[in-house]
């Protein structure tokens, strides 16, 4: 169903309440570079009083649901840590009305730059392109950043909004 003033060419799903005509059921998904269309749309889901939001793989769409609401249950899958990011308080508890799954894909970017060194010897320089203004980017270039020293490797962090984008960072 297409809500009155949502941004053209945005799509999102959420799950409707029992009691709701199940053509209330909405996701959000916007595309990769709408981003910025994310609060617009978290609000008219908080408006249509949705009763889950999901926000599967996306780091922006779950703090901005989060930013959104505090008594909507929102549930999330990510690779970041959900901690370090802010969405939750801690992993045992993470309190308010937010949930999900963490794959804790950043402390795993140290060990794949081992694992490329060991396959690639003689490489004296490798490079990261990550997404720019995803949150997780921190911790895991940190990593990337230490474990590439502690090879006596260079690492080149390369960063873009779309995938349109100038990338920004290579040399």
């Amino acid at each position: 169903m297409v809500s009155p003033g949502r941004p053209a060419g945005a799509e999102y799903h959420a799950i409707a309440p029992p009691a709701v005509p199940s053509e209330r059921n909405r996701s959000l998904w916007p595309p990769r570079r709408a981003t910025s269309q994310l609060p617009e749309l978290a609000a008219d889901l908080v408006r249509n009083r949705v009763a889950v939001i999901a926000t599967p793989g996306s780091v922006a769409s779950a703090l901005t649901a989060k930013a959104a609401t505090t008594t909507i249950p929102i549930v999330f899958n990510t690779g970041a840590d959900p901690v370090e990011i802010g969405l939750v308080a801690s992993l045992n508890k993470p309190g308010g009305n937010i949930t999900g799954v963490s794959y804790m894909n950043t402390e795993l970017a140290a060990k794949r730059l081992g694992m490329l060194h060991e396959l690639l010897p003689k490489a004296a320089r490798f490079a990261v392109l990550v997404e720019r203004n995803n949150p997780s980017n921190d911790a895991m270039v940190a990593d990337l950043r230490a474990a590439a020293a502690s090879i006596g490797r260079d690492i080149e962090v390369a960063a873009a909004a779309t995938g349109t984008d100038n990338v920004d960072g290579l040399s």
